[in-house]
């Protein structure tokens, strides 16, 4: 009877599993957007480039290190490069499982695997070529281990993900404040303590470089002040955008009344399970509660003097999140209707995020070969012209920017405009102008999705 339940169970997780393994190659070879081509070409200089030159990105280096090995390979396609994000979505599926069959019941981790299999927010960072889904399953892992007291695997958790993400901090920080505030936990603090201990010695010699790090990001907020903005999320919004995205991914709607209705309806349907949830607090309830709840509040504080708080970042806090709302569902009368809805809910954001290019990746592939294609100088609001311009350009065009913007005008007939982050960079359009008053004017205009406008200017003098 047990080898049929284990076998039962492991099908279960599998079917899960290729499911949101095809659900997480749809798409999956979308251009790569900003920081995704800061990755890619960080990974392919010569080791060791990404230890010592990583100063303009406030991440540690092993995600990389990771992406480097790739790199021996010689392939470049987007769906290769992204493939370590994918494999570590689906593990943090498979931890979710482990931790739910662990620490709750069965039937609560195949629900809580289901929501994170069809959930767009998940989705669309398995795809990404960042850090953030190696931090979700890093995350999960450091948890389980915790909860099983496994010090030495807990020790690997915690050097593996200080050295994937800053972010990772505030899971050993969790960790801590469980064991002072359950009384029945507190004869672990001191093996917990030499753990975290040991752990962080061995991320002492990077402290120079996030030093450095801290200094760079400080500069770069104080000379585009509106950097911070979009690297946050103000405190007050914090937990409903965390609610949103967890439950219909990044999705984001025009109106915003719509859009604060859903929140309502969203809010109401989650508050429900959680209200039921309430009546049911166990040791792992705390647990899970705890892993949400504090470093929500711990980013909230740390966020009004660094910004810190974007959502994709709070990726690690889905896996209690999920675990909570599936073992709520388990304690409420006739569970179906609310999980037909909750699953309804997640995959209307997938559905959306296929078929609305507003809502995937920046379409920088079809932008650079639009302007080779053109063959004529290239002006951006930044000098180098952007990450993915450098990745992307077959021809190795040297672009123009603000400082060297005569070089592009002098000479030349036709030039090409790309006006991506202008409100940022250059938001009182000074490269416009310069362009206009040398006697170019507009001779076309194309619109690549998250690129922006791309404009063609011929000079009629």
């Amino acid at each position: 009877m047990n080898l049929l339940k284990a076998f039962f169970n492991n099908s279960i997780l599998l079917l899960i599993l290729l499911l949101s393994l095809i659900l997480r190659l749809i798409l999956v070879n979308q251009s790569f957007w900003l920081d995704e081509a800061i990755t890619a070409i960080t990974a392919f200089k010569p080791f060791p480039y990404q230890l010592v030159n990583l100063g303009g990105d406030f991440q540690p280096p092993l995600y990389y290190v990771l992406i480097h090995i790739l790199t021996v390979t010689h392939i470049t396609s987007e769906w290769f490069l992204r493939m370590p994000s994918v494999l570590f979505g689906l593990l943090s599926i498979w931890v979710t499982f482990k931790l739910g069959s662990e620490i709750l019941n069965k039937k609560t981790a195949i629900l809580a695997s289901i929501l994170m299999a069809t959930s767009q927010f998940q989705i669309y960072y398995s795809q990404e070529l960042r850090m953030y889904s190696l931090l979700c399953f890093i995350s999960g892992l450091s948890m389980w281990f915790f909860y099983k007291k496994k010090h030495v695997l807990l020790f690997i958790c915690h050097i593996v993900g200080l050295y994937t993400s800053y972010m990772y901090v505030f899971i050993p920080i969790t960790q801590f404040l469980f064991l002072i505030l359950n009384r029945s936990e507190r004869r672990y603090l001191r093996n917990y303590f030499i753990t975290v201990a040991g752990s962080l010695i061995l991320f002492v010699p990077w402290l120079p470089v996030m030093y450095q790090q801290w200094l760079t990001s400080r500069e770069i907020i104080h000379y585009l002040p509106g950097w911070s903005s979009i690297s946050k999320t103000d405190w007050f919004q914090l937990l409903p955008q965390v609610l949103l995205k967890f439950s219909i991914g990044r999705i984001n709607f025009d109106d915003k009344i719509f859009y604060g209705i859903l929140f309502i309806c969203i809010a109401a349907f989650y508050g429900y399970i959680f209200y039921r949830l309430l009546s049911n607090i166990n040791h792992s309830v705390k647990l899970l509660m705890s892993w949400l709840i504090i470093p929500l509040a711990a980013v909230a504080i740390f966020s009004i003097f660094v910004p810190i708080s974007g959502i994709w970042r709070l990726i690690f806090l889905q896996i209690p999140f999920v675990l909570l709302v599936s073992y709520g569902l388990t304690k409420i009368k006739h569970p179906q209707w609310f999980i037909s809805g909750i699953i309804c809910i997640q995959l209307s954001g997938v559905i959306l995020y296929w078929m609305r290019p507003v809502y995937q990746r920046e379409r920088w592939k079809e932008a650079v070969s639009f302007v080779e294609k053109t063959d004529y100088p290239v002006v951006f609001t930044e000098e180098d012209g952007f990450a993915p311009f450098q990745w992307y350009n077959s021809d190795k065009r040297m672009p123009c920017g603000p400082a060297s913007i005569q070089r592009c005008l002098s000479g030349n007939r036709t030039i090409v405009y790309v006006s991506y982050l202008e409100s940022l960079f250059d938001p009182e359009k000074k490269i416009q102008k310069a362009i206009t008053s040398s006697g170019f004017q507009v001779l076309a205009v194309n619109n690549f999705e998250g690129v922006g406008f791309v404009y063609t200017y011929e000079n009629r003098n």
